[in-house]
């Protein structure tokens, strides 16, 4: 009777749910690591020195930002993936090394008190900002910063890494907050769920937990959160997103049920989806749909290739290139080029490289050196800036020396190599790329019929409207759903508070891709949709309803549509694809493709 009387009363707290999944364990108390910036260091004697440590710290920051963007992307997902590509350019962007270098030369700061001053200066900044989006890209920055500073200066408690290493069982991580590279440690074997007394739904770490199907709740009392001690036994439930503190016996046994159920499920999904790794995508009755991965590394080739891809569609260049500090000769790319196919194993498939789209909100810093002073001016929007073809047009030598090592890249390996131009809006941005391929074709003695086909991005509302003109120039066409979705709606597609009209089931955007489809079937193009649209296992069955053959996807993503186009016939997708075409509101679209998940 005693033992029962001092037992603690279960204490519910509402937050808000972000992923999805119930969960009981012990709570594991964290906060991310703080840099003993001030007491690790004395006055520099030599800055130079400083300097000559701060840059070779960044440049650590950088690599390890991309290497655990490789793993995120071939392990998560390529979305979650591009999270620390961003970190690590935030990190090579110069305007954080240049104002560090003049804090060491003006006020004598260490090489760690300079960076994370300068760090927590842009940071507060951007936190400032009313836009959620900004303000989550001050974590960020605080984030990319503790990469290179861990190597100036030591920590003052255990990362969370660390932390985990040592539990016994699956924890709950209880924290004010969590940073993307501190999510993008955890596994379903030493965390069971997340609770979290700040964060929102589009937040970093809300995005890595959903990929990683570990429950999760934010936003809830720190009032609370406060009373929570090591080992305390937490209920998370990320349906509706509550957590209890010391629940009861028949809660606790509730939980555990719904956890072990929840953890089959998606085990058995697992299996099942690896074991049609070997099969071609098509729908139950035979209708064939070539499945194609959305590549950015080495890492994520492989990825595809053990994912069942069957060719790449698109291999994002300026993540390749973003590695150097100066842009690379044609020998280089191609070099990283050759590696990424070999990595991609076997394929008969296509290899849709996508020439450089970087501008606008898309910095690549080997290119600055290039730039007049006024291009690297921040622009007023960027979405609507000197970004893909034009930024291309705008830099000397940029486009051919690509194109010379895409050609390169075609002969060494003898695989099915083709160019892809992003953001194209007019037929004379074609014809000039077409210009400049032809003559790289006369230097190295190309013979026409062994000419690198060209296609182009579908991103743009003038793109769309002249489709049977751009057919004259391209060969083939990829739908970038995410671009094109903003454009059409007016609506930039990185603020949260447009986040509706950013639906890619908006009707104005399914009546256009199925144009798009219409225009290029009647011209003998091939079309394909490689936006995070294809991805979407319904949204996937939709756009094969709409008359798409061609889906290019993050390699993770590729079982998922797989087996759901496996168990549906084309007849059945054309039908709902029609009624779709004929609703008025997003709501109505997904009550239809609802029909889809049942």
């Amino acid at each position: 009777m005693d033992n029962e009387a001092s037992k603690p009363e279960p204490v519910t707290v509402k937050g808000i749910a972000v992923s999805p999944g119930i969960a009981l364990g012990p709570a594991l108390l964290y906060r991310s690591p703080v840099l003993d910036v001030d007491s690790a260091q004395q006055a520099p004697a030599n800055p130079a020195a400083e300097r000559e440590r701060l840059h070779a710290a960044l440049d650590r920051g950088v690599i390890e930002l991309q290497a655990l963007a490789d793993r995120v992307s071939r392990d998560v997902g390529q979305s979650e993936s591009d999270i620390f590509t961003a970190q690590a350019l935030m990190l090579a962007d110069p305007t954080i090394a240049e104002r560090a270098d003049t804090l060491i030369e003006q006020t004598g700061a260490t090489a760690a008190e300079a960076l994370s001053r300068a760090a927590e200066e842009q940071a507060n900044i951007l936190a400032q900002l009313s836009d959620p989006l900004w303000r989550e890209r001050a974590v960020d920055v605080q984030d990319a910063a503790r990469a290179a500073l861990a190597h100036l200066t030591p920590l003052q408690q255990p990362t969370l890494a660390r932390a985990l290493s040592t539990v016994v069982e699956p924890v709950v991580v209880v924290a004010d907050d969590l940073t993307p590279s501190d999510t993008a440690q955890m596994s379903l074997d030493n965390v069971c769920a997340i609770a979290l007394a700040q964060g929102a739904f589009t937040s970093h770490a809300a995005i890595i937990a959903r990929a990683l199907h570990i429950p999760a709740v934010v936003g809830l009392d720190p009032r609370y959160m406060k009373a929570i001690q090591n080992g305390d036994p937490l209920l998370v439930d990320g349906v509706r997103g509550m957590v209890t503190i010391h629940p009861d016996e028949a809660s606790s046994d509730n939980a555990r049920t719904s956890a072990e159920r929840y953890r089959r499920d998606l085990r058995t999904t697992q299996l099942r989806r690896a074991a049609l790794t070997e099969k071609h995508g098509s729908t139950r009755d035979g209708h064939r749909i070539q499945l194609l991965a959305n590549v950015g590394s080495v890492a994520d080739a492989r990825a595809a290739s053990e994912a069942g891809a069957e060719g790449i569609g698109l291999l994002r260049t300026e993540f390749l290139l973003s590695e150097g500090t100066a842009l690379f000769d044609e020998q280089q790319q191609a070099d990283l080029y050759t590696k990424v196919i070999l990595a991609s194993g076997p394929t008969q498939g296509p290899i849709v490289v996508r020439t450089i789209d970087a501008g606008g909100d898309k910095p690549l810093p080997a290119l600055l050196p290039s730039l007049s002073q006024s291009r690297q001016m921040a622009e007023a929007n960027p979405a609507l800036g000197v970004r893909g073809i034009r930024f291309q047009a705008g830099i000397a030598g940029l486009l051919a020396t690509q194109l010379r090592a895409i050609v390169l890249t075609a002969e060494r390996t003898n695989a099915d190599v083709r160019v892809m131009l992003p953001m194209v809006s007019t037929v004379d941005e074609i014809r000039a790329a077409h210009q400049v391929l032809a003559s790289v074709h006369a230097d190295a003695n190309i013979a026409p019929d062994r000419s690198v086909p060209v296609g182009v991005m579908i991103e743009t509302p003038a793109a769309v409207l002249t489709l049977d003109l751009l057919a004259q120039a391209a060969v083939f066409f990829s739908i970038g759903t995410n671009d094109l979705t903003q454009y059409i709606m007016a609506a930039d597609r990185l603020n949260p508070q447009l986040a509706a009209l950013c639906s890619p089931v908006q009707p104005a955007v399914l009546r256009a891709i199925s144009a798009i489809r219409t225009t290029a079937q009647a011209a003998q193009r091939h079309v394909a949709v490689c936006g995070e649209m294809a991805g979407d296992p319904l949204l996937a069955l939709l756009l094969v309803g709409l008359g798409i053959e061609a889906l290019s996807m993050a390699p993770v993503n590729i079982p998922a549509v797989k087996e759901a186009l496996a168990i549906r016939t084309l007849a059945e997708l054309q039908a709902i694809a029609e009624r779709a075409l004929h609703l008025a509101t997003v709501g109505e679209i997904e009550q239809c493709l609802g029909e889809l998940a049942q």
